[in-house]
């Protein structure tokens, strides 16, 4: 059933996000499934994952992974353009 395949997907997703806040040692009491199904265009029924409330301690702790979490991601490829714009400048010596 489409319903229950949307349940355990959002369940799934509740479940590894549980998980890596917790091997990051934050707790979210509240994150769990929406039991309400929710009607998303193009998508049709869809189950939403509670995030709940949490203290602003945890809020701040969530944030700074969030941005370590993005900063990782820009890593290659602002080396990469480092190492670009380096050899652009050795080629414009050597002219």
């Amino acid at each position: 059933m489409i319903a229950e395949g949307r349940r355990a997907n959002a369940r799934c997703a509740a479940e590894r996000l549980r998980g890596l806040l917790g091997q990051a040692g934050i707790v979210s009491p509240g994150l769990g499934v929406e039991p309400c199904v929710w009607e998303q265009p193009g998508e049709g029924a869809v189950r939403a994952v509670e995030l709940g409330q949490v203290l602003p301690e945890v809020a701040h702790l969530i944030a700074d992974l969030l941005e370590d979490g993005l900063q990782a991601r820009r890593a290659p490829l602002r080396d990469r353009l480092s190492e670009v714009n380096a050899r652009t400048r050795r080629r414009g010596e050597l002219l």
